[in-house]
């Protein structure tokens, strides 16, 4: 899991006999239980600070010109290259989205100048 393979994660974490899911009473070679591994791993929620969210009038913040012109679809396809993880809302994880945005000629281009569009905007609102 700790290099974005989700799949790998989803077996270790899967009673390979019975192809399901390992009983949260089960315990573990290391002594703990499955479930006190999730908890460990997944703590109770916490109430955000008031601080970590604007509302609806949040601040426009500056954003530093250099560093904003640079962003275009060049720089997200070189940042691809140095990214690893697994996969978030997408489904895709590191790899996948490397694949996408440098393999497929026009497509990998069209796609990496409209993720750079999208990273402006974020920038700047």
């Amino acid at each position: 899991m700790s290099v974005g393979n989700v799949h790998a994660a989803i077996r270790m974490i899967t009673d390979q006999r019975n192809n399901g899911p390992i009983p949260l009473n089960q315990l573990m070679p290391d002594g703990l239980t499955a479930k006190e591994h999730l908890l460990d791993k997944h703590p109770l929620g916490v109430q955000p600070s008031p601080e970590a969210i604007w509302g609806h009038h949040r601040p426009k913040r500056p954003v530093h010109p250099v560093v904003y012109e640079e962003i275009d679809g060049a720089l997200i396809r070189s940042t691809m290259h140095y990214m690893s993880g697994s996969a978030g809302p997408s489904g895709l994880d590191a790899r996948a989205w490397r694949r996408l945005c440098c393999s497929l000629h026009v497509a990998s281009d069209e796609l990496a100048n409209s993720i750079a569009k999208v990273t402006k905007k974020l920038c700047s609102t």
